[in-house]
């Protein structure tokens, strides 16, 4: 189980929903989340990872991980890999 400390105080996690099950991907989902307005690209559901995943078949994962890393922009690194996605239960 993993527990949040805080200015005193700990509190055992409980996910919001089936596909945000960890603190890491609560953290990522505002800035991940409009993905799902476009059709063709994942935004990591049904991955070990969800919301700290993106991406389709098109993408030069990449390519767009080198672009997106130019911009240095502060607490955020990424890189480029293969997945597939799997049913959750919930």
């Amino acid at each position: 189980m993993e527990v949040l400390a805080r200015d005193g105080f700990s509190l055992p996690w409980v996910k919001p929903s089936p596909n945000i099950a960890t603190l890491a991907s609560a953290t990522v989902y505002p800035g991940t989340c409009f993905i799902e307005g476009f059709a063709t690209v994942s935004e990591g559901r049904g991955t070990d990872h969800p919301f700290e995943w993106v991406g389709a078949p098109w993408i030069d994962g990449s390519a767009l991980a080198r672009r997106l890393n130019a911009l240095r922009l502060p607490g955020v690194t990424l890189g480029a890999g293969a997945v597939s996605a799997r049913h959750l239960a919930g």
